[in-house]
C-alpha cells in the first residue's frame, strides 16, 4: 500500500540548492507472518535530483529512504494519513492501528478492531476526514474522524481522541528506543530508529460513531467525498454496487450499479465494483468494475445540476470504457482532475482522460500485479522540481515501488519532423531498392531461358 504525505523540511546547513525534495511516499508492505525473508515495515522515502547530475537525470528521480519501521509479524495493507496533524493508521488483518508521525520514525499510539467478519475478517481500506480536526482543551488532545471498510460489508465512521504531542514527548522519554526489534534477522534489521509502542497507555483511544450497512459482500475501497466530507461518504464492495451514503444520518442516498450502462451480455454477468475515485470537484465518480471472465470496465457517473446542492441522491452515467482485458483493481485521478490511472493484475498503468475517458498511455509500472496506486495530492504547480513525477505505484515484484509521470512527454516539433521525414526516405530508399532487386532478377531469369532456348 502507498501513500502521499507533506512535504519534508529542509535539511540543516543546506548549501546545495540544486537539491529538489518531492512530498514523502509512504509505503507499506512485506511478506507477512510468513517466513519468507521479506520483513514487514512502513517506510517514508523521498524524491531527490540534481538538474546537473548525469547520473540522475530530471527524467529519473532518485528515492531516498528517510526512515522505516518494523511492523511485524504483520503486514500493512492500508494505508490513510492526516497530514496536518502528522498521524498515520494503517491495516493489519481485522485490526487498525495508529502512529504519530516523527522526523525519524513513527509511534505506535493504539490498536483496535475495525472488522468484525466471522472469517478472514480485514480491513480493506481507511480514510481520514480531509483536514477536519477537533482540538479537546489546551495542550490536552486531538480528536480526528476515520473512515473504514472491510470483509463484513459495513461502513464504520471512527473518532480517534490523540494525546497532544507533548504529552506523547513524556511518554515517550520514559520508554526505550529500540534499534533491533528481537524478531527480525541482522539481515533485515530497520536502518533507523524503532521507538517503543505506547499502546494501552491512553495514548490514543478509538469510538465507533456509525456503522452503515448495505453492501451484501465486502467492501473493497471506502473514501470521504471531496467538497462534501462532512456528511458525504462513499463505499464500493465486490457486490459490484458503488453507495453514496449521509454518514450524519447513517442513511444511504443512492446504491450505483455501473455494470447497467454496460450492454445486456455483459451486465447480465457477475460484476465487482473493485475501486472508485471522485473528482477534485466532486461533481464526478469514475467506478472500476470488473465484469467475472470479461475484463475490467471504467465508468464516468455525473452529478447533475440541481436546485439543493446538498442533494446527491441522483447521479447520472455518462460514459464507460474497458479499462483493462484483465482484472484492474486499482484506480486514481490526479490533483488537476484531468487524467485517470488504472493499475491491472499484469502490472501495467494506463492513463486516461478524465472528461472524456480516451485512453492516453501505457506504461508498464511492475512485473506482477499493482496492488497501490496513488497520486500526489498538491497541484503540479506547488509542488517541487520533481513535481512531474505524481504517481506512485506498489506490487508484489521485488521494486519496491514505481513513480510514474502523468504528464505527457515534451513535443518537439522539429525533432519529429526530422524523424518522419527520415522514415519517410529510407522506406522509399527500401521500395526502390526491392523493385530494382526484383527487375534484375526478373531479367537474369529471362536471359537464361534464352540462352537455354539457343542451344
Amino acid at each position: 500500500c502507498t501513500a502521499w504525505c507533506a512535504p519534508p523540511q529542509p535539511p540543516e546547513n543546506n548549501d546545495d540548492e540544486d537539491f529538489n525534495y518531492d512530498p514523502v511516499i509512504v509505503v507499506g508492505g512485506g511478506g507477512g507472518s510468513a517466513k519468507s525473508g521479506i520483513p514487514n515495515r512502513i517506510s517514508f522515502l523521498t524524491l531527490k535530483h540534481r538538474n546537473d547530475d548525469v547520473k540522475c537525470p530530471s527524467n529519473s528521480p532518485e528515492i531516498i529512504l528517510k526512515h522505516e519501521t518494523d511492523t511485524s509479524p504483520n503486514v500493512a495493507s492500508c494505508l490513510a494519513i492526516n497530514e496536518s496533524e502528522s498521524v498515520l493508521c494503517a491495516g493489519f488483518g481485522k485490526f487498525a492501528t495508529g502512529y504519530r508521525i516523527l522526523s525519524d520514525g513513527l509511534l505506535c499510539l493504539e490498536q483496535f478492531q475495525a472488522d468484525i467478519a466471522e472469517k478472514d475478517s480485514s480491513v480493506n481500506s481507511i480514510a481520514f476526514q480531509p483536514e477536519k480536526q477537533k482540538t479537546k482543551g489546551e495542550n490536552s488532545s486531538l480528536e480526528l474522524l476515520m473512515l473504514s471498510g472491510g470483509e463484513d460489508g459495513a461502513v464504520r465512521i471512527w473518532a480517534l481522541d490523540i494525546f497532544s504531542l507533548d504529552k506523547l514527548k513524556d511518554l515517550v522519554k520514559e520508554r526505550p528506543q529500540t534499534v533491533d526489534p528481537s524478531n527480525q534477522s541482522a539481515k533485515t534489521k530497520p536502518k533507523t530508529i524503532q521507538y517503543a509502542s505506547l499502546q494501552k497507555t491512553g495514548a490514543m483511544t478509538s469510538k465507533e460513531l456509525r456503522a452503515m450497512k448495505g453492501h451484501s459482500s465486502p467492501i473493497c475501497v471506502v473514501r470521504w467525498h471531496t467538497t462534501s466530507y462532512e456528511s458525504i461518504v462513499i463505499s464500493s464492495g465486490k457486490d459490484g454496487t458503488c453507495r453514496i451514503w449521509d454518514w450524519k444520518k447513517v442513511e444511504q442516498l443512492i446504491c450505483l450499479n455501473p455494470s447497467s450502462c454496460l450492454s445486456p451480455s455483459l451486465s447480465s454477468l457477475k460484476s465487482e465494483c473493485r475501486s472508485f475515485s471522485v473528482s477534485p470537484s466532486g461533481n464526478e465518480i469514475y467506478c472500476l468494475q470488473r465484469i467475472i471472465g470479461k475484463g475490467t470496465y471504467v465508468t464516468l457517473w455525473s452529478l447533475p445540476e440541481r436546485k439543493n446542492k446538498d442533494d446527491f441522491s441522483i447521479w447520472v452515467p455518462l460514459k464507460s470504457k474497458v479499462a483493462s482485458n484483465v482484472l484492474a483493481a486499482h484506480v486514481g485521478i490526479d490533483a488537476s482532475g484531468q487524467k485517470l490511472a488504472v493499475g491491472d493484475v499484469e502490472g501495467r498503468v494506463t492513463f486516461f482522460s478524465a472528461k472524456n475517458l480516451a485512453k492516453l498511455k501505457t506504461e508498464v509500472a511492475h512485473d506482477l500485479p499493482i496492488t497501490s496506486l496513488s497520486f500526489q495530492g498538491c497541484r503540479q504547480s506547488d509542488c517541487g522540481a520533481v513535481n512531474k513525477f505524481d504517481l506512485v505505484v506498489g506490487s508484489f515484484d521485488n521494486k519496491r515501488l514505481s513513480v510514474l509521470s502523468s504528464q505527457d512527454p515534451k513535443r518537439r516539433p522539429a525533432k519529429d519532423l526530422v524523424k518522419v521525414v527520415f522514415v519517410f526516405v529510407v522506406k522509399r530508399l527500401l521500395n526502390l531498392g526491392f523493385l530494382a532487386a526484383l527487375f534484375l532478377l526478373i531479367s537474369w531469369f529471362l536471359g537464361w531461358k534464352e540462352s537455354l532456348t539457343f542451344y
